[in-house]
């Protein structure tokens, strides 16, 4: 395997698969962790309208104290249906599929099963962001997080990061991200830390000495 460059779909699952460790989000989801987040009795929706799907944007609505909520499958989807709210248009553009209850109902049941951690992994955020603080060539966007996400700036180069994230998932059984971002600087690298279950499973610490290992340090 290669030490840079880019790897394909099948090498990076497989890379990824043989990790026991992982540094963002929740780790490794499976076909089968999906499946079984989906109930049993599901009902489904049709284009979109009834089912699982209404239960979701109802949820959703009461959560955020709106009259109403639309369930798009996609990010993209949703900014552009907000790009339409002045026009009172309230729709799918182009993202309403014959049957969105796999993905209604999926995100039904994490919803209710990650919401009350949303305070512990806002407080692993900032105790991580904290660890980071002193690093040489880390910058932590924005310090202290205000969500359970941030966005690290390191100083390094991508074919460095690149050939020490494969080396850490390779030897170390650690999974940190396939590549970093690029920046206009191609001396500093862009990555997101999204905090979840499995980056709780790890002390601050131990994320600090996964960065400084990306960056050389």
């Amino acid at each position: 395997m290669p030490a840079t460059g880019e790897l394909s779909a099948a090498e990076q699952a497989s890379l990824r698969a043989r990790c026991s460790v992982f540094l963002v989000g929740h780790g490794q989801v499976t076909a089968a962790d999906l499946l079984a987040s989906i109930p049993a009795g599901t009902v489904t929706d049709r284009y979109g309208e009834g089912g699982v799907v209404a239960d979701l944007e109802a949820e959703i609505a009461g959560l955020l104290g709106k009259p109403a909520a639309v369930f798009v499958p996609s990010g993209t989807m949703a900014q552009q249906c907000v790009l339409r709210v002045h026009a009172d248009r309230r729709q799918r553009m182009g993202g309403t599929l014959f049957g969105l209850w796999p993905n209604a109902a999926s995100a039904l049941t994490c919803l209710r099963r990650r919401l009350p951690l949303m305070p512990a992994y806002l407080s692993q955020a900032r105790a991580i962001a904290a660890a980071l603080g002193d690093l040489t060539g880390v910058r932590v966007m924005p310090s202290p997080p205000q969500v359970p996400m941030m966005h690290l700036l390191l100083g390094t180069t991508q074919d460095r990061f690149t050939a020490a994230a494969r080396h850490m998932a390779a030897e170390q059984g650690i999974w940190t991200w396939p590549k970093a971002m690029t920046t206009i600087d191609p001396g500093i690298q862009r990555v997101e830390l999204s905090v979840g279950d499995a980056t709780c499973a790890l002390e601050p610490d131990q994320v600090r000495d996964i960065i400084a290992a990306l960056i050389g340090q």
